[in-house]
């Protein structure tokens, strides 16, 4: 019986983790071709405005690469949040190993999303 139930733990910790990373990767596909499409090419130069035009095009380089950078966030921290919960119903780790990786993930979507997203479009008329 023991035996049984050990297996069958295994079996629903595995369905979770496997559940937990598609999940990952379907909210990280969704939103990756719903917010980040390839930026709109760079205008033409207007009166030898080099500078001006450079300076946008690393604007747009950078939003893209936010986008990207951000998407594999997304999938770096649901497979974490899942590995974290299968060590959790193993027993090798607690509740409060996961709730302080899962606090330091969103912490760090955060960071990517809003700050590093609200950097690379700010001030983009300044040059």
């Amino acid at each position: 019986m023991k035996t049984f139930l050990k297996n069958a733990k295994a079996k629903i910790s595995n369905r979770v983790l496997q559940a937990s990373v598609a999940t990952a990767l379907t909210m990280a596909s969704a939103n990756s071709n719903a917010d980040f499409a390839l930026p709109t090419p760079v205008d033409t130069v207007t009166d030898g405005n080099y500078i001006s035009m450079v300076g946008k095009a690393f604007s747009e380089l950078a939003t893209l690469l936010i986008g990207i950078f951000g998407t594999l966030s997304i999938i770096i921290m649901g497979a974490l949040f899942a590995f974290e919960f299968t060590a959790v119903n193993q027993g090798k780790k607690t509740w409060g190993n996961l709730a302080i990786t899962m606090a330091v993930g969103g912490l760090i979507l955060v960071v990517v999303y809003i700050l590093l997203g609200n950097a690379a479009t700010t001030n983009t008329d300044g040059f």
